[in-house]
């Protein structure tokens, strides 16, 4: 039965409305590229960082400046230590800093990368990058210990294990004990790093004037953070001579939203939340236009197929088994438009992700929803033509006189004029932040 019911079908639209079919399921699978491309970098951009473990009550402290330049990521080494005995909210602290265009010398060979950070041992506590091989508990053992990623211990050791082995890092060529390896940093991490050192290097170079270096705090409870931030603000720290620096300059930011508020100093893109909204928006539009198309056109071509409705009630059938037929047909077409969309999808991810500057790819676990939102969009774009053709007596089918009508010609125009109006919704926005961008 399903067999004769795909037959039928292929045979119906494809050979006798071979034209608009094709152009039908095109247009539909355009729409659903677009929309899919949307929704994949709108999830890219909102998943960075939720992989730790305690990422809701991860907090950056940052300095707000009463002046148009907004926050700074910048604080003194030792205020993570100073809040922490203070506020006993505070779980833990960790400080954080990163060096570039580093030199590492392994058997005499010189090797220039990137990511170098310095951080406490309380790194590996409150961020969720687990530790594979060495010392688990305190992978930083001292000032003259380095920790690789898997990477790097890779690159520099192959199949070896690299615990206890030496390395030179720094125009110093100072010697470093490697005594762990960490899990590489995901790709959706706004923290990178190749080789981890001590901050107590910093530390002991570093006092209250200098604000060069990231602190990040871990909060007993996420509900308190507006309490905490009030102590935080009138704390006040004597830098001798009777000089006061009061802190209430000091704010948190939740790392949940270091990725949509631009701060100076950030080492990671950042985007405004309010495009993400107008992502989500847009691609929610491309959908209802494509939606739209396919049932202007799928109604055009319901005309042509009133003496087959015709036959078919001749023949005994329902209106109930005729609505679902063809609904099943649309469900069906605009699965075919998923595929092609998918395929599509996969030849312009590259240059889309070149383009907004992200990777974009099109995960397996993303699969089943598009597929149930094509079978939502295909069901809502063939509803009016399955319930509507089916409506006709024999007669009104046998006569063409299906889609003649002023009411489907008005309900036809109505969707028409919709779907002008999104589109040019759609172009005055576009130009619009065109012309703000340059």
């Amino acid at each position: 039965m399903i067999r004769q019911f795909l037959r039928l079908l292929i045979q119906r639209n494809f050979k006798r409305n071979g034209f608009h079919t094709i152009i039908n399921i095109l247009g539909l699978s355009i729409g659903l590229t677009v929309f899919i491309l949307f929704i994949l970098f709108i999830n890219k951009v909102s998943n960075y960082d939720t992989f730790h473990e305690n990422f809701h009550n991860i907090y950056r402290i940052i300095c707000e400046k009463d002046d148009s330049r907004g926050g700074f990521y910048g604080t003194p080494a030792q205020l993570g230590e100073y809040l922490s005995d203070r506020i006993p909210e505070i779980d833990k602290f960790v400080r954080y800093d990163r060096k570039k265009d580093i030199i590492v010398i392994k058997d005499g060979q010189k090797y220039f990368e990137s990511n170098l950070i310095l951080a406490d041992n309380s790194f590996f506590e409150i961020f969720s990058f687990p530790v594979i091989n060495g010392n688990r508990i305190t992978p930083i053992e001292n000032i003259s210990s380095v920790v690789l990623s898997e990477e790097m211990a890779r690159k520099y050791f192959g199949e070896k294990d690299p615990i206890g082995q030496i390395i030179k890092i720094g125009k110093s060529e100072r010697d470093y004990k490697i005594t762990a390896v960490v899990q590489d940093c995901p790709e959706n991490s706004s923290i990178k790093y190749d080789f981890i050192i001590s901050f107590e290097l910093m530390a002991k170079k570093s006092h209250w004037g200098m604000f060069n270096y990231s602190t990040f705090i871990q909060l007993n409870d996420k509900k308190l953070e507006r309490s905490i931030e009030q102590k935080i603000k009138k704390c006040a720290v004597d830098r001798g001579s009777d000089e006061l620096m009061e802190l209430n300059f000091l704010r948190l930011q939740a790392m949940k939203d270091m990725r949509f508020e631009i701060v100076r100093g950030n080492t990671f893109k950042t985007i405004d939340s309010k495009y993400i909204s107008i992502f989500l928006y847009a691609s929610v539009f491309i959908l209802i236009l494509a939606s739209i198309n396919y049932t202007n056109l799928s109604s055009a071509v319901s005309l042509k197929r009133s003496k087959e409705i015709a036959i078919k009630k001749i023949s005994g059938s329902q209106r109930s088994r005729i609505v679902f037929e063809l609904l099943s047909e649309s469900v069906l077409f605009a699965l075919l438009a998923l595929v092609i969309a998918f395929i599509i999808v996969e030849l312009l991810s590259p240059y889309f992700g070149e383009l907004i500057n992200e990777e974009i790819k099109l995960s397996y676990s993303f699969i089943p929803y598009f597929i149930f939102i094509a079978i939502v969009v295909g069901a809502m774009a063939g509803i009016y033509p399955a319930l509507y053709g089916s409506r006709y007596n024999i007669i009104g089918l046998l006569k063409n006189s299906l889609f003649k009508g002023g009411k489907v010609k008005k309900v036809r125009n109505i969707l028409v004029v919709i779907q002008f109006g999104i589109t040019s919704f759609l172009l005055i926005c576009a130009m619009i932040f065109s012309n703000q961008l340059n």
